[in-house]
């Protein structure tokens, strides 16, 4: 394999699958690059909320806002 390992959620990341993650892709955290991609309109108040929510829990996890 190439090292490469793409983990796909519709529903963000649960405790239990926070736990896991990293053990799935195999990196520490500030090695972790994500792509992001928003399948709900982000032209509300509450998605653009939810959006930047969603971007502080991968920092909580040490994952750098730069990846």
């Amino acid at each position: 394999m190439n090292g490469k390992h793409l983990f796909l959620t519709s529903a963000g990341l649960t405790d239990k699958m926070k736990e896991k993650f990293f053990d799935i892709i195999g990196k520490c955290p500030k090695d972790v690059k994500v792509l992001y991609i928003p399948t709900a309109g982000i032209e509300t108040d509450g998605a653009r909320e939810s959006l930047a929510i969603c971007f502080h829990e991968l920092f909580l996890m040490g994952i750098q806002y730069e990846n």
